[in-house]
């Protein structure tokens, strides 16, 4: 691997967060610089990003850098002049009572120099990891992103965080598979881990009809509802089936043998399903159509949404409104739904919900959000009120798609598969829906996923949670010292997937190559503005960092201010530039359509980019044409 490319790699999740004056801690110690001197021993400190008026102890010289020990914080936060680094060489290691190696004494000054707080006893803790690692600049440079992220100073976030430095997510996927393939899968997390592997590689083993097969047969015989849910849900199967009335309208037929404790697998094929009548690519293309349709949402905020919907249709019925009878009930349900309406926009639903809407339709769903208490409030707004219906009629079918928590990572399974069979190859769309179906199978959430879903690992099959099943039974074929690997590098994903500061928010995220048929991972790092607890898509920064099949170590960087868009590729192949023009034309269009304008677009050399400092993000959308990948 390029050198260069290599160190832009390290240096993807290391957003250093200098320290944030309200959430410093007594007892915390940070480095700050003295912008003003008052009488009282009073001075505005510059502490990280912030400037602060803090009590001091004693005197200090204006303009000059200090470690100082949080005594106490509130109204004005008091603080200890620890040492002047400048006075003596061990003047920042020494008071704190105990001795430092000397690379220890690095990662001390590492902190000092980049304003990140720190307590004696976590630093004495990373000291001693530090003593342990065999390599001492990659553990340095892990603990500094501990320290940054306000992670805890414990072994296993350090091995995590380790492990996710060192190793590709392909390789180990690969591995895994390798262990599992061609071989009789005894142990029920094998068998479900086999199929998930193949499609975070992005290969599919079986032909879309023969998982359908596969997958209702063993749910019917562990008398499992999940696929039947999602198959209601996409409408599929009718809602006016249960389960039981499902199983019996199964054609068992004389080669298959239905469910009856025996432990026999029914031999069935698609045409024996009361479903059998559609082909395999429109069973995937409604199961894919009911992926793309999930709202965002929190469980609370679902509840809400479809409270607001339901009483907002009853509403606007003209066998209610006219109702001059139930006109104390009236006025009650408005009150109740203008409650509903306020808890959505603080949710910030309605943008949420907006991308659900193209064209006319999408300008009448803001004006109706905007409009809404004039619209009830008006009696003579029956003109708009019309045009509301049939608004109204697509946020009921959209809100009768949202599958339950406990069906998220069943669904995206599905998809997975269903992807294969409605859409072969690569585009924008189809790399979506892999990318949001890899973060799902992975388990990045898995912990999330088993509260959610009441502690049961019923309908929850994640790569995670298979790996902490499998360790627990010695019959399988995953070695435990491999899947210990997996776990730590998953966890250690989930522990820098995100992070954020007052002003900003940074997403790390890692994929498997098999996202866009290359062999090595697939690197995303996402900056931005906060804007509503979300980065801010006209102010933002994404780069990606790819090992593509013909023009090899690639970093894609892109810059967005003020919705105008500046690209940067960065790659040693001369034939970069080529590709990139040839697509030029179709990049303006597309960004232009979304309300963005291209700026610039360059080709610059690997050893450019690795003089480049990471600033603000967000997503960048490309697909598969031509030579490798269109921006």
């Amino acid at each position: 691997m390029n050198p260069i490319f290599s160190e832009m790699l390290k240096n993807i999740p290391a957003m250093q967060k200098k320290a944030e004056v309200n959430t410093l801690k007594p007892g915390q110690m940070v480095s700050g610089k003295v912008s003003v001197l008052y009488p009282n021993n009073q001075a505005l400190i510059h502490i990280g990003s912030a400037k602060v008026h803090a009590q001091l102890e004693t005197s200090l010289t204006k303009g000059e850098r200090y470690l100082f020990l949080v005594k106490s914080t509130g109204d004005q936060i008091h603080l200890k002049v620890v040492s002047d680094p400048r006075t003596k060489e061990n003047a920042i290691t020494k008071p704190l009572g105990f001795q430092l190696s000397k690379h220890a004494e690095q990662l001390l000054n590492e902190l000092f120099k980049k304003e990140i707080a720190f307590t004696s006893h976590q630093l004495q803790k990373a000291a001693s990891l530090l003593e342990q690692a065999g390599n001492k600049a990659e553990a340095k440079q892990v603990l500094l992103e501990m320290f940054a992220r306000k992670l805890p100073i414990h072994k296993p976030v350090f091995e995590a965080l380790l492990k996710r430095s060192r190793i590709s997510l392909s390789k180990q996927l690969n591995e895994l598979s390798s262990s599992l393939d061609s071989k009789p899968l005894f142990t029920a997390s094998d068998k479900r881990m086999s199929p998930l592997l193949s499609l975070l590689k992005g290969q599919d083993p079986l032909p879309f009809s023969e998982f359908i097969v596969q997958k209702f047969n063993t749910e019917i015989n562990d008398h499992s509802t999940a696929s039947f849910r999602l198959f209601q849900k996409a409408h599929i199967i009718s809602d006016q089936y249960s389960f039981s009335a499902f199983q019996e309208n199964v054609k068992w037929g004389e080669t298959a043998t239905p469910p009856n404790g025996t432990g026999r697998t029914p031999q069935l094929t698609l045409k024996d399903f009361p479903f059998g009548s559609q082909n395999p690519k429109q069973i995937a293309e409604k199961i894919i159509d009911l992926f793309t349709k999930q709202l965002p949402f929190s469980e609370q905020e679902q509840k809400v949404f479809t409270q607001w919907r339901t009483l907002l249709e009853s509403l606007l019925k003209p066998s209610i409104t006219s109702a001059k009878s139930s006109s104390i009930d009236l006025h009650t349900s408005q009150n109740q739904l203008m409650q509903l309406y306020q808890q959505l926009q603080e949710f910030h639903s309605f943008e949420k919900i907006l991308p659900f809407f193209k064209g006319d339709d999408a300008i009448l769903f803001k004006q109706a959000v905007e409009r809404l208490p004039q619209v009830l409030s008006n009696e003579k707004s029956g003109a708009f009120q019309s045009g509301l219906f049939s608004l109204l009629e697509q946020l009921k079918a959209i809100d009768l798609q949202q599958v339950p928590k406990e069906l998220k990572v069943p669904l995206a399974e599905w998809a997975g598969h269903a992807i294969h069979e409605s859409q072969p190859g690569i585009d924008k769309h189809i790399f979506l829906v892999k990318m949001k179906t890899v973060m799902n199978l992975l388990g990045i959430n898995h912990e999330a996923l088993l509260k959610e879903s009441g502690d049961s690992l019923e309908n929850v099959s994640t790569v995670k949670s298979n790996l902490m099943q499998g360790l627990n039974d010695s019959a399988s074929l995953i070695k435990p010292d491999a899947a210990k690997q997996l776990l730590h590098f998953l966890n250690g994903l989930q522990l820098t997937a995100h992070q954020e500061t007052n002003q900003t928010i940074q997403m790390t995220m890692q994929f498997p190559g098999g996202l866009l048929e290359i062999a090595d991972d697939i690197y995303v790092d996402i900056q931005g503005r906060k804007k509503r607890d979300k980065i801010d898509p006209d102010f933002c920064h994404v780069m990606f960092f790819l090992d593509l099949k013909s023009l090899k170590e690639t970093v894609v960087d892109l810059k967005i201010m003020n919705r105008r868009v500046n690209l940067t590729v960065y790659n040693e192949d001369k034939r970069t530039a080529q590709a990139v023009e040839k697509h030029k034309e179709s990049l303006h269009a597309g960004l232009d359509a979304l309300g963005y304008t291209l700026s610039n677009v360059a080709i610059k050399s690997m050893s450019k980019a690795s003089e480049k400092k990471a600033r603000p993000g967000n997503q960048l959308n490309y697909g598969r044409e031509g030579l490798d990948v269109r921006i």
